[in-house]
């Protein structure tokens, strides 16, 4: 789904502007689908996030450190600032659906409408006859104007303004082809929310913003365990090895405190998914991605309390790269933080 498109310039250059790191993957097209050109991340402080000046020029930074000559990126929103309604109206022609979307839009859009960008998408066929499905996607007009005016401070622009659930979906859909049938639970865990999906008949047919996120269990394990924000991110990582044999208890004992909490979260938004339709059949298999998921144990955690197959997603699965430019080994151990930039870079590839 492109949305919010402007397209003043081709690209296939993806930024995923992160709470905690900013994330860039550009592709380049071939003949049996894409190749790895750049990919790199840069992290920023929370104090750094909160002014523009200091984050373009991190940005600065991260293109020259990957000599990418790029000026326009696809980019994302996710969170509160943004509001994915489906919708089931009338089969209509392109002119008559204009209408129909604002009437649909000023009932399900929890915004005055004057203050958002509104788009949609049409889905294909609803479930019943000369009915068609719609996705109405609508996104605050401040928050996009903020993300404008750190690209240009960057020396950037963005020729698509995506959903993080989208691209999240567009990035498993490419490097899980044999999958395109099944139905497919997807969570990207990022620093202070998250993002679910239900990937399902080659769409993702339910996408929700969860309100946890890494930064949670770091603030959890900081108190827990006396320790500085950076020693925990290490032991986020590493694990708990190193510890004493009582902060090892600890470090198990809290961080399981807070896997069930987002195990309850993904469960409880599963349920709602699932109270939606008519003969529920509820997926398998579960695939992780985001920094968030990288937190040791999480996944043996969610598929043990959840009773599912619980895999990481690789981004890079279907994508061919150089293996003198690229260190296969690293790329595989921070793949999933790299889904949602290379889902907005496919989106001009695909």
């Amino acid at each position: 789904m492109k949305l919010f498109s402007s397209f003043r310039k081709k690209t296939a250059c993806g930024l995923d502007v992160g709470h905690n790191w900013a994330k860039v993957v550009r592709l380049l097209p071939a003949r049996n689908g894409a190749v790895l050109d750049r990919a790199g991340r840069l992290a920023w402080s929370r104090a750094e996030k909160d002014k523009s000046e200091q984050m373009s020029s991190k940005l600065k930074t991260l293109w020259s450190s990957l000599n990418l000559k790029d000026r326009t990126v696809i980019t994302s929103l996710a969170g509160h600032a943004v509001i994915i309604k489906r919708v089931f109206l009338p089969a209509a022609k392109p002119k008559e659906l204009e209408s129909t979307i604002q009437k649909q839009a000023r009932q399900h859009i929890p915004f005055d409408l004057d203050d958002v960008y509104l788009d949609y998408q049409v889905m294909g066929s609803g479930a019943a006859d000369k009915t068609q499905n719609v996705v109405l996607v609508a996104s605050k007009k401040k928050v996009v104007q903020e993300l404008q005016d750190l690209f240009d401070k960057a020396n950037l622009g963005a020729s698509i303004l995506d959903v993080d659930g989208f691209a999240l979906s567009n990035c498993f859909e490419f490097n899980y082809p044999e999958r395109k049938d099944k139905q497919t639970y997807l969570l990207d865990v990022g620093a202070v929310h998250s993002t679910f999906c239900v990937y399902a008949d080659q769409q993702p047919i339910f996408i929700r913003d969860a309100g946890f996120g890494g930064q949670q269990l770091t603030d959890h394990l900081c108190t827990a365990l006396d320790k500085k924000p950076k020693e925990i991110e290490q032991l986020k990582v590493q694990g708990p090895g190193g510890l004493e044999a009582e902060d090892q208890d600890t470090f198990a004992r809290e961080t399981e405190q807070v896997y069930r909490s987002w195990a309850q979260e993904v469960q409880r938004l599963i349920n709602f998914y699932m109270n939606s339709l008519n003969s529920p059949e509820p997926a398998q298999s579960l695939f992780l991605s985001g920094g968030g998921s990288l937190s040791y144990g999480l996944n043996r955690s969610l598929s043990s309390q959840m009773d599912l197959e619980v895999d990481f997603l690789d981004p890079w699965r279907q994508l061919s790269f150089d293996d003198s430019k690229f260190d296969s080994k690293y790329l595989q151990q921070i793949g999933p933080q790299f889904a949602i930039s290379t889902g907005l870079a496919l989106r001009t590839i695909l």
